[in-house]
């Protein structure tokens, strides 16, 4: 079992149970990725010539959808007062203009996708506590095992050898290498901007707040100096 499993295996159960607005952003992420897989595959299938191809293709991006509502009906049903984002577009993985080779990067890349999500949908299917939660991983996993054989199948036809098979691999495990890497450097900026605000927040707050107290201070008594002043004016109107 590799770290990433392994942190999922053990601490999201954790984390969940003390976070549960956490949960409900995982579901919804696991939604997005189901729903922008599906349109990237409908992207792919309006250049596929076999219809034999087109209709199986097809039925991936029904199942696609139908873990991605699965996934944001849980997380409905568990949010209750809890804050949830909606799920929001991936990248698209084919360019302006569509060619075989752009096609074989494609599915090459959402092979490698299949492949990653289904280990992870097991993972988090053993590790959840909610036994509605761990049938739809567990259902979603059985699909994605399916679409990863598929997909495999796919993007052999679309390759002359098993080298331009194993080619189209690497390329696409380095290409989500480098979206990882650019999510980790946003996460990062994102981590460095909230510990600025913060620094800001507990370091300058105190010194504005002193200086408010100052001049609330001296507003008092210049109050305090007119009201005795009038004071005095009225008792020598008396007089």
């Amino acid at each position: 079992m590799n770290p990433k499993h392994l942190v999922i295996r053990y601490f999201t159960p954790i984390a969940w149970s003390l976070f549960p607005a956490r949960q409900i952003k995982t579901l919804h992420r696991f939604s997005s990725i189901e729903k922008d897989s599906a349109e990237q595959i409908l992207k792919c299938l309006k250049n596929i010539k076999s219809n034999h191809l087109k209709a199986h293709l097809f039925q991936h991006v029904l199942e696609e959808l139908y873990h991605g509502d699965l996934f944001l009906n849980v997380a409905k049903q568990d949010s209750q007062n809890h804050f949830y984002e909606e799920p929001t577009s991936i990248n698209p993985l084919l360019p302006n203009e569509i060619n075989h080779q752009s096609l074989r990067d494609a599915f090459a890349y959402i092979h490698i996708g299949e492949k990653i999500v289904n280990r992870d949908f097991i993972i988090y299917g053993n590790s959840s506590k909610s036994n509605l939660l761990r049938k739809v991983f567990r259902r979603a996993a059985a699909d994605e095992e399916l679409h990863e054989f598929s997909t495999k199948d796919i993007l052999i036809k679309f390759c002359d050898s098993k080298w331009t098979y194993r080619f189209a691999i690497i390329k696409a495990h380095f290409k989500r290498l480098w979206t990882n890497y650019l999510n980790l450097l946003n996460i990062i900026g994102k981590m460095q901007l909230t510990i600025i605000l913060s620094l800001i927040y507990f370091i300058v707050a105190p010194v504005c707040l002193l200086s408010l107290k100052r001049r609330l201070n001296m507003c008092n008594r210049e109050q305090l100096i007119i009201f005795q002043d009038q004071v005095n004016s009225f008792e020598k109107s008396l007089r």
